[in-house]
């Protein structure tokens, strides 16, 4: 990520957070504190889908319908307020958090929400009580508007504003690993669909994976920046020949396998096969390409993944370590953050 994006990253927090922050508890963070306001209720709030919900107290009773909703309750030290999910459970993490409980995959009548993202609008959109956590075109700008949104109705701005600051700390230690390497000496990336391998993730410049990608100082090769709504695009041998990513990444909960992708005609010609550069993109605590807190994560090991001379596993797993301390209370083995 060059030092232009990241100052624009920054700006725009420190607008939002003078717009929002006013009065109320006191959160530390370093030798400086911030005081945060604590929402009255009824508050109104706009989900991603740009639909105006008012609450009338806080968020007791939820429910999570895929992996990205369920995290990111739980980042916020709210998991206990979940009373169903129906979704699959991704990452070993989950049951370590929810102390070995399993969650109803049943939506209660009395849930005061039911979380989803904009994918899963045609299952859960037209619920009285839905509200949409994440749109398709996902940001980290955005998180700040989200969480904040979420924070609140969880009652849980202190959490929030504490992971928010050792975000943005952990983005700068990646910019400043990687953040030198010229534009033309980036690596190039191609970061498959988990359905099928001859999709890979193509979208606007405003999809979260690009801009992780931004971040880490890689560019994905079938990146689109005019404007399409297609987040994925079909791999032709013709295209992936002309793109030559320097790495192809198979996403962990992949319904195939880097062997598949491997011996599929479509990429058997390109130099990440034949130089072993087609790899998990890793998943196994929780996903780390999703539009969650997990995404900062993931920029840390997509760093480390291309540049490790520039940004070694040490480095990796004491930020990355670091973090989860803040975040989960919990810290990692190399393995289990998957340091080759």
């Amino acid at each position: 990520m060059s030092k232009q994006r990241l100052t624009v990253l920054l700006a725009v927090i420190l607008l939002f957070s003078c717009l929002t922050g006013c009065g109320g508890e006191s959160v530390f963070g370093g030798d400086e504190q911030e005081t945060l306001e604590i929402p009255g209720f009824p508050i109104t709030m706009l989900d991603r889908s740009m639909k105006e919900v008012t609450l009338e107290h806080a968020w007791e009773r939820v429910v999570c319908t895929d992996s990205a909703t369920l995290y990111s309750v739980a980042s916020l030290g709210r998991l206990s307020s979940v009373v169903a999910y129906t979704g699959p459970v991704e990452g070993s993490l989950m049951d370590t958090l929810a102390g070995g409980n399993t969650f109803s995959s049943a939506i209660p009548g009395d849930a005061d929400v039911v979380l989803y993202s904009a994918k899963q609008a045609d299952l859960y959109g037209a619920l009285p009580n839905a509200y949409c956590l994440f749109s398709e075109v996902t940001e980290f700008v955005l998180y700040f508007y989200t969480f904040t949104n979420l924070s609140n109705a969880l009652m849980a701005s202190s959490e929030w504003h504490v992971l928010e600051t050792a975000s943005i700390a952990l983005l700068n230690k990646v910019n400043q690993a990687v953040g030198h390497v010229p534009f033309a000496d980036q690596k190039t990336f191609l970061f498959l669909n988990e359905k099928d391998l001859c999709l890979a993730l193509a979208g606007e410049s405003r999809n979260i994976l690009n801009e992780m990608g931004d971040h880490a100082a890689c560019i994905n090769v079938a990146r689109s920046d005019t404007g399409s709504e297609e987040i994925y695009v079909s791999v032709t041998a013709e295209l992936a020949k002309e793109w030559d990513p320097d790495v192809i990444w198979v996403p962990w909960y992949a319904d195939y396998t880097v062997e598949d992708v491997v011996s599929d005609p479509v990429y058997a010609n390109l130099r990440a096969v034949k130089e072993g550069s087609v790899r998990r993109f890793p998943g196994p605590l929780e996903p780390w390409y999703e539009s969650t807190f997990a995404a900062y994560i993931g920029t840390c090991w997509m760093a480390y993944d291309l540049y490790p001379e520039l940004y070694p596993a040490e480095s990796f797993v004491e930020d990355v370590n670091e973090f989860y301390e803040i975040m989960y209370h919990m810290t990692f083995t190399p393995e289990e953050l998957c340091v080759r």
